[in-house]
């Protein structure tokens, strides 16, 4: 099995959250946008269901991606 490096995960995490939160705060979206929001909120909570990628990220990063409250 190889280990898996958790923390070169946190950048493009952090990318999908600033993506997220930018397009929530939009007044509308059109349909690539909403698919765009999508992807992005699936790729952060699919990242955050694994402890190992959780580990990685700062306390900050973790209160961040928390507060978006994203189900999958």
């Amino acid at each position: 099995m190889i280990d898996h490096d958790y923390a070169a995960d946190v950048v493009p995490a952090m990318d999908s959250y600033n993506i997220v939160v930018s397009l929530r705060t939009e007044a509308s979206l059109d349909a690539e946008q909403t698919a765009t929001l999508a992807r992005n909120e699936r790729h952060l909570g699919l990242k955050m269901a694994v402890p190992a990628f959780v580990t990685a990220l700062t306390a900050e990063q973790k209160t961040q991606i928390e507060a978006l409250e994203i189900t999958l």
